[in-house]
């Protein structure tokens, strides 16, 4: 198999992100497998495949103090509760905003 057809490959089974319909990673993919003089390079496929397959979450597995920070402790879970609240379309209110509450 080609590199380029490597790279489409994983371009097709890459999942869509929901946040941002309109910008996705796999068209990115897609683009540089197509328009690629060359071919890519083996380490390039090797890239995106360790993003495939979150192998670096399992190399570098990220601790309570990474995750916790003390200095504003809820800081990661908030991000992560407000990106699913906008995949949902659920909107805070502009005193939330200000204030920062969920």
């Amino acid at each position: 198999m080609s590199s380029s057809n490597a790279l489409k490959r994983l371009a097709v089974a890459w999942p869509r992100d929901q946040a941002r319909p309109g910008l996705q990673f796999s068209q990115l993919l897609q683009y540089i497998a197509e328009r690629s003089v060359d071919g890519v390079s083996p380490r390039t496929i090797a890239a995106v495949n360790c993003l495939e397959t979150d192998r670096m979450m399992s190399k570098y597995t990220l601790t309570k103090r990474t995750t916790e920070p003390k200095s504003y402790p809820k800081h990661y879970h908030r991000t992560l509760k407000g990106y699913e609240d906008a995949i949902k379309g659920k909107k805070r209110t502009m005193l939330q905003t200000i204030f920062g509450s969920y």
